[in-house]
């Protein structure tokens, strides 16, 4: 049978102390989820030489977001849509800043991590800035939740389907 679950909700409930009924304390229970988090890919665009992710500054705070995304192809066209966006008509300056993006993948546990504790960055001044990330489904994964799931919690902000197989074991390569 498959599973699904919003993985936003389930982190915070994770967090939450309801969960330590087994006796188990609050950090085993997140650590425990998060480990089982780290063989599902997800996809960030960060610079080719660094591998510091790329921010995209609000207007109204000294806050950036950072993105992480559940499909390689979600990432690549944000990451083609900056591009194309920032090239010159004629006669303009050409802005480079996207020229040394790439997209990486990285395992789901990080992206909660950095989601949970929105960690501070530091800016080419030298100025530190608060960070918050997005973790973006892809359009396909929130038709099917929708399908599976009418409540509409697949429709506010945020909310990521997480689709799972309970005790599913794959046999490794011989």
């Amino acid at each position: 049978t498959i599973s699904l679950l919003p993985l936003i909700a389930t982190a915070t409930a994770t967090t939450s102390s309801a969960w330590a009924a087994n006796g188990e304390t609050t950090p085993t229970l997140l650590q425990n989820f998060l480990s089982q988090l780290r063989r599902v890919p997800v996809f960030a665009i960060v610079e080719e030489t660094t591998g510091k992710p790329f921010y995209i500054f609000g207007e109204s705070a000294p806050k950036a977001s950072g993105y992480f995304f559940t499909t390689y192809d979600g990432a690549k066209a944000v990451l083609d849509g900056a591009k194309k966006k920032t090239k010159a008509e004629e006669g303009e300056t050409v802005d480079t800043t996207w020229d040394e993006a790439r997209v990486i993948v990285v395992p789901l546990d990080f992206a909660m991590k950095v989601f949970v504790k929105h960690p501070k960055a530091m800016a080419q001044n030298g100025k530190p800035f608060d960070t918050v990330y997005d973790i973006i489904p892809g359009v396909e994964a929130v038709e099917d939740a929708q399908k599976l799931d009418s409540s509409g919690i697949y429709t506010v902000r945020g909310r990521v389907p997480l689709f799972y197989i309970d005790d599913l074991e794959l046999e490794a390569p011989a």
